[in-house]
């Protein structure tokens, strides 16, 4: 018997007695008496051959993986249920032809593609000013290069990029090499800048120009001088007494500064003859001339 590619012989049974009975090969019939003969048939699916393409880091060529496997006889083939699962979320399938028929005759190969998705990237200055450029079309899983930041910030200094504005998310140094950001095709990762404030050196000096404290202040804070009491040292015509107040005027902190005490000169008060027995060897403002 010739039988259609699609299927398999499985066997013969005869009909006997009311009933199909198995037979190992067909019977010689002679004469013209009719016989009841079944032939079991099996249909038998098509072999396919499906190339895997997936998309290389360079986003133009392809790594090629080969699976074969037995479709259902009759019946439409849809590619999508033979797509790879190890890939991830990061590719975007294409299939060219789908949902065919396989031949039973002919070979049946056919492709799916698996390319990379593409995402941007945009940087935020998060308070500083200026300007980075960003970078669109980014491969998922392709090493891309983090453009050198461009902002600043008045009394900050950069310290890097957070994809959190607070500094709570993933962290990437300045111009580092980075990849998968992003596996959502189309997506915008925004990269923020983190700053760190300045802390600037504070120096506190008397009259003399003699230290009296220092300390590091950060960029903006108003510093607090609470030492001893500045002083200076009388000079041929004047004592000094601390007014209170500082050259340069106290602000907020800006930079590295020193402020120097300043005082408020009193002239020296010299006792006559006629007083001089009056006056104490310690009395304050007054330069002894004669103590008895």
């Amino acid at each position: 018997a010739t039988l259609y590619p699609e299927y398999a012989l499985l066997g013969y049974s005869i009909y006997e007695n009311g009933q199909y009975v198995s037979i190992d090969k067909l019977p010689v019939v002679m004469g013209k008496d009719a016989i009841d003969i079944r032939v079991e048939l099996e249909a038998i699916g098509p072999d396919v051959t499906v190339k895997h393409k997936v998309m290389n880091a360079d986003g133009e060529t392809y790594t090629e993986i080969v699976k074969t496997f037995v479709a259902m006889p009759f019946e439409k083939l849809d590619l999508s249920s033979q797509l790879l699962t190890t890939l991830g979320a990061g590719y975007t399938h294409r299939i060219p032809v789908n949902n065919m028929i396989p031949s039973a005759t002919e070979e049946n190969v056919y492709e799916i593609y698996y390319d990379r998705n593409t995402y941007t990237v945009t940087y935020d200055a998060n308070g500083g000013t200026g300007s980075t450029a960003g970078i669109s079309n980014v491969l998922y899983s392709a090493n891309t290069t983090l453009t050198s930041n461009g902002f600043t910030k008045t009394g900050y200094t950069f310290n890097g990029w957070n994809t959190k504005a607070d500094g709570t998310g993933t962290t990437y140094s300045n111009g580092a090499s980075v990849s998968m950001l992003s596996a959502t095709n189309g997506a915008t990762v925004t990269l923020y800048a983190q700053w760190t404030i300045n802390s600037y050196k504070i120096t506190w000096v008397d009259g003399d120009g003699n230290t009296l404290a220092s300390s590091d202040v950060k960029y903006g804070e108003t510093p607090v001088y609470s030492g001893a009491t500045p002083t200076k040292s009388y000079d041929a015509n004047n004592h000094y007494t601390f007014n209170g107040s500082w050259s340069p005027a106290v602000s907020a902190v800006t930079g590295d500064v020193t402020y120097t005490a300043q005082f408020t000169a009193t002239a020296h008060s010299y006792a006559t003859e006629t007083d001089r027995k009056e006056a104490t060897c310690t009395a304050d403002g007054y330069v002894v001339m004669a103590c008895e």
